[in-house]
């Protein structure tokens, strides 16, 4: 699958025989370099040799050569869950009932590939507000969020990203996609025979109805619920699709 990121266009899922379709395929992870001695030991960094610096991804030499290249790619994630699940219930009492459906997977895979957009400056200078949590951004020093792009930095590392924290594949950007969401939720009341009577109805029902109420995730993006072809499939791109609304109702049933 490719993915336009920052600067060009990335392959970020890959199939081969014997394996998962479109799996994330790229570079592994394993933190990110606290000091300049660190940084300084490890491996150089893609094409140009990039020696990286504090704050920067820490990427696996798999080969052990003392470079972070292509060779260092392996399968990093799965988008296929192990389990879809939906629980169904009402439950009645006197004339009050209460109906609500619950969907969700588990074991599944996201590429958090948004985040790439969130945490740079674009073309117009714009970003979101997630680039304060950066490392070395505003007068940070090293904190959980790799170095981000800086178009102030002069020299020729100016306006990129270099290590490839944001513009690159990686594990940093798989994350856990299980979620449980309240598909919809009603609550209704059924009134007495006596009233139904004298307005001369069998039945009547009136009712307050949820959808999409609310969803229980550890992932931390827009969405959880992302669906896509092979090659896309479990790729969060969120500037691509709009969010599911959350949206509440109300209405009465009459039969004659």
């Amino acid at each position: 699958g490719d993915l336009n990121e920052v600067y060009g266009s990335s392959t970020t899922s890959k199939t081969e025989p014997g394996k998962p379709l479109g799996q994330f395929y790229g570079w592994v992870s394993e933190g990110i370099y606290q000091t300049k001695a660190d940084a300084d030991k490890g491996p150089l960094v893609g094409q140009d040799l990039y020696k990286p610096r504090e704050g920067d991804l820490i990427y696996k030499d798999i080969n052990g050569d003392g470079l972070i290249n292509d060779d260092d790619k392996q399968y990093i994630g799965n988008p296929w869950p192990k389990l879809n699940f939906g629980l169904n219930f009402g439950v009645q009492y006197k004339r009050f009932d209460l109906t609500a459906l619950l969907t969700g997977i588990l074991g599944v895979d996201i590429y958090n590939a948004q985040e790439s957009f969130d945490h740079v400056f674009q073309s117009d200078y714009n970003t979101t507000g997630g680039i304060f949590n950066a490392s070395f951004f505003n007068g940070n020093g090293v904190t959980d969020v790799p170095r981000s792009l800086n178009p102030q930095r002069s020299g020729k590392d100016s306006g990129k990203d270099p290590n490839g924290n944001w513009s690159k594949v990686s594990s940093y950007h798989v994350k856990d996609g299980s979620f449980m969401r309240m598909r919809n939720i009603q609550l209704g009341y059924n009134f007495s025979t006596n009233l139904l009577k004298r307005i001369g109805t069998s039945s009547a029902r009136l009712f307050i109805m949820a959808d999409n109420l609310f969803i229980i995730t550890k992932y931390k993006g827009y969405d959880p619920e992302i669906g896509g072809d092979v090659r896309e499939r479990g790729i969060d791109n969120s500037s691509m699709r709009y969010p599911t609304t959350k949206y509440f109702s109300a209405g009465l049933n009459l039969s004659l």
